[in-house]
């Protein structure tokens, strides 16, 4: 046999090889064009995974602003309660002063009752006297 005879009676075994290959060629398109898909949808998820991040950290970003806020108020809050514990011991001042001052005037009219008495005791005493009782 020469080479060109057996190269003919391999024809139809190489052909069965070719169509393998081309088999196998398609079913890698076919798998080329899975694997573009699920790029497809990855790349698709990292977009709204982008657009969820964003909307988280102008969230968080909120968050911060409103605990600021809070921050502010509560110190403001401790600033009123500190005026007002100022003004309460300013109050509990006034109010000695004034108990002190109802204990004064509570002395002047025991006092002006002590001196009335003496009075009536006095013009009672001028009722013998005096023709006009």
């Amino acid at each position: 046999m020469t080479d060109a005879e057996t190269s003919l009676e391999d024809l139809p075994g190489l052909l069965s090889d070719v169509g393998d290959l081309e088999s196998g060629l398609a079913g890698l398109g076919t798998r080329v064009d899975s694997v573009e898909d699920g790029l497809d949808g990855v790349t698709t998820g990292l977009g709204t995974l982008g657009t969820t991040v964003t909307g988280l950290t102008s969230d968080v970003g909120d968050l911060e602003d409103q605990v600021g806020q809070q921050e502010l108020d509560i110190d403001q809050i401790e600033t009123d309660a500190a005026a007002l514990g100022a003004t309460v011991t300013g109050l509990a001042g006034d109010v000695t002063g004034l108990q002190t001052d109802m204990t004064g005037v509570q002395g002047q009219v025991d006092g002006l009752v002590t001196d009335v008495t003496g009075l009536q005791s006095d013009v009672l005493s001028l009722c013998g006297v005096v023709p006009v009782c």
